[in-house]
């Protein structure tokens, strides 16, 4: 009995939740499950001292280990049925956003013949024989401002797709939305479509300026509206910072607009904005209204704002708990590349040019395992011992660069975050069993 405790406190697999109604739920990282557990099975675990127990609370304790020990921690990679190519076609952008992450002095194009050739490159060499390939446009600046070449590229990959299923998708700044780039967008198509807004006007103008210091928020939301009006849905990216860390307020803001999805990042690390701290005390109560709005609605059968947040981090612990999955790494990084103007690749679009982390080039025709490895979150120095890793899967690998000069590091504001977005999600999933919520319909509004 003792052996086998021993052996799985080893395994950094255990948290455990305590409720209002003095239940106790064991989350476990293996069988990514809650389990509600008695008290004296939980004192065994838990307490360091040797209680004595009689022969029936033995085996009971020694049955409800051996249950446990059933699963183990391996994480096997399946391979992913979309290949994803990001493609950097220039550096422009009509924004000059105070948190943006290009390098606004570089000013390389791509020209169409390199593009032809990463088209080709993918088809033949990247992953071959994947159900669809993906290539996203102008990550790190407007793509709009490149329509003419990005409706070039198009009519090329609609050459390919007697090879392989292709698309190419990209989000803007939604600045520039006449009627053609609405035809553009549905001749591509591209539904939903991604827009970056940071809020009410004045949170959102004072990031995301043009070049004259005028703000873009009013060009933004008429667009939006004109957007929606030719039957196309909108999601919304939205940046987190520390000069307003109201996660609660800018969601019940953003829904008013009438859009399909909405998802709250984090700022980088390295920029003016980027949050500290003490930030994190405010953006941690406002999270707690989110999640109390959240519980209230779900009780009612109410499940819009789950729908809104599917893909934003406060539904990401849920979804991977109720799909029994397990989170193996932060992100792409290792699992698809950026392309520059010289058909250079990276792993991530925050460290683009940065030689220390070039890839390859497209020249060289390589497969894709010849070069990509990802890095399991069991890889990162913090993570492999921490309970939560497979629902958080790590920090951003640039914040650690930033921070702790390594990509296999973590760093400490984003992992006090996320621990607290993962047990804010855990403790909610418990209130809503022991309230008898309908799951049935959250499980659902997830996975629609």
């Amino acid at each position: 009995m003792y052996e086998l405790k021993r052996e799985l406190l080893s395994q950094n697999r255990f948290q455990l939740f305590e409720t209002e109604k003095q239940k106790s739920y064991l989350y476990d990282a293996f069988s990514q499950n809650i389990f509600p557990i008695e008290e004296m099975v939980s004192d065994f675990i838990f307490s360091e001292s040797e209680k004595t127990f009689s022969q029936k609370e033995k085996e009971k304790i020694t049955e409800c280990l051996q249950y446990f020990s059933k699963w183990n921690g391996t994480i096997q990679y399946g391979e992913s049925l979309e290949t994803h190519l990001t493609i950097n076609l220039s550096n422009r952008c009509n924004l000059n956003c105070t948190y943006c992450y290009r390098d606004k002095k570089h000013k390389n194009e791509m020209d169409l013949d390199k593009v032809y050739e990463i088209i080709d490159y993918a088809d033949k060499y990247y992953k071959t024989n994947n159900n669809e390939i993906i290539f996203t446009i102008d990550m790190t600046a407007e793509p709009f401002l490149d329509k003419e070449k990005i409706k070039a590229m198009y009519a090329r990959v609609c050459e390919y797709k007697n090879h392989q299923k292709m698309r190419i998708w990209f989000m803007s700044n939604g600045t520039k939305i006449t009627d053609d780039y609405i035809d553009f967008i549905k001749e591509i198509p591209i539904d939903p479509f991604w827009i970056s807004l940071d809020g009410p006007e004045e949170v959102h103008n004072a990031n995301r300026k043009y070049y004259d210091g005028k703000g873009s928020y009013n060009d933004i939301v008429k667009n939006i509206k004109k957007l929606q009006g030719n039957d196309i849905s909108v999601k919304i990216s939205c940046v987190l910072t520390k000069e307003y860390p109201y996660p609660e307020k800018l969601f019940n803001y953003l829904k008013t607009l009438k859009v399909s999805a909405i998802q709250m990042c984090p700022v980088r690390n390295g920029c003016e904005v980027s949050l500290t701290k003490d930030s994190l005390v405010s953006l941690k109560e406002s999270y707690c209204l989110l999640y109390k709005q959240i519980f209230t609605e779900i009780m009612n059968k109410d499940f819009s704002t789950v729908s809104l947040l599917k893909e934003d981090f406060v539904m990401q612990t849920v979804t991977i708990l109720f799909n029994r999955c397990r989170q193996a790494g932060r992100c792409t990084w290792g699992q698809e590349v950026i392309i520059d103007f010289k058909g250079d690749m990276y792993p991530c679009l925050y460290v683009f040019g940065e030689k220390k982390y070039q890839l390859g080039n497209i020249s060289e025709k390589k497969n894709s395992k010849e070069f990509l490895r990802q890095i399991p979150v069991d890889e990162r120095v913090r993570c492999k011992s921490c309970w939560a890793r497979f629902l958080c899967g790590g920090t951003c690998h640039y914040n650690a660069i930033i921070s702790k000069k390594s990509e296999f590091e973590t760093d400490d504001v984003e992992c006090e975050l996320k621990l607290f977005l993962i047990k804010e999600s855990i403790k909610m999933v418990i209130n809503l069993m022991e309230n008898n919520a309908d799951m049935n319909g959250f499980v659902k509004t997830l996975n629609e």
